[in-house]
This record gives C-alpha cells, sequence and structure tokens, in this order.
C-alpha cells in the first residue's frame, strides 16, 4: 500500500495525519505537549503555537499571552497588547474585551476592567486634568473637542 505524506498507514488502512501530530512515510509522530497542527500535517515545523499562545521559534516552548495581551492567530509570534479602549484579564486571552459601556481607558495592554475610567462630560470621574491629557483622549476614542467639563 502506498501512504502519502500527511497520512498514516499500516497493512490495510490509509487514513489522513490526525490533529496535533505530522506525518511522514505512514509513520504518525505528535506534536510537543504545548503546540499543535491541523490535519494532514506533514513536517514538525507545521506543530506551532495554538491561539492565545505566543512562541518565537519552533524549538521555544509556548507560552500563554500576559493579562492585557492577546494574540489571534495559530502560529509562531508574540503576544499583542490590548489596544485603548479595552483590557484582557486573563492568560492565554484570543481577544480584547472592550471597556464597559460608557468606560475608557488610554493605555495599551490594559488589565483589569477597574481600570476603565468613566467617559468625560459624565457626572463621575473626569480624568483630563490637562490639555495634553485632553489632546490624547481626542485622539485616541476620536471624541469631539470640548468634552472635558472642566476644560472648556
Amino acid at each position: 500500500m502506498t501512504c502519502n505524506a500527511g497520512s498514516r498507514c499500516n497493512a490495510t488502512i490509509s487514513e489522513i495525519c490526525p490533529a496535533n501530530s505530522w506525518c511522514i512515510d505512514g509513520i504518525s509522530t505528535p506534536c510537543q505537549t504545548d503546540k499543535g497542527s491541523m490535519a494532514g500535517s506533514v513536517s514538525e515545523d507545521n506543530c506551532t503555537c495554538p491561539i492565545g499562545y505566543e512562541g518565537d521559534t519552533q524549538s521555544d516552548p509556548c507560552t500563554a499571552c500576559q493579562p492585557g495581551m492577546y494574540k489571534d492567530t495559530h502560529g509562531l509570534g508574540s503576544s499583542t497588547p490590548c489596544p485603548p479602549a479595552t483590557y484582557s484579564s486573563i492568560y492565554g486571552s484570543t481577544t480584547c474585551l472592550a471597556c464597559p459601556a460608557g468606560k475608557y481607558s488610554t493605555v495599551f495592554g490594559e488589565t483589569d476592567t477597574n481600570n476603565c475610567i468613566y467617559y468625560i462630560g459624565t457626572e463621575d470621574i473626569a480624568p483630563c486634568t490637562t490639555p495634553q491629557q485632553n489632546q490624547d483622549f481626542f485622539v485616541l476614542l476620536k471624541a469631539r473637542p470640548g468634552q472635558c467639563k472642566h476644560l472648556r
């Protein structure tokens, strides 16, 4: 029986190589514990970090993204900081969550919803205490000028 690359075979059957392994010459080899692969993989190079995990080289272990970071693709590479107005409080995040309605954060890599501050212009916390902070807020969140009540 001929066994194609990406398949595992014995004397009677040939089947596609299962996920989280790679197959060559009909033999299935599992990926390292912290890596995964698609079904039908033909090389150990196909064993890479799952989403939510980072590793820069094939020999590096995959580690969960830290809180405030995310990775939404399979493969090698680093996690990305959560953009302003979002946060991630867990390890291994695949996405960042938006700050609760009516709140924001101007920080990249925010880790906690409690650090999302109320929008300016409300009766609650108004973080714009200088013209530069006011300008930074408008650039990041594309707000209308003049929303900081105490800077009008």
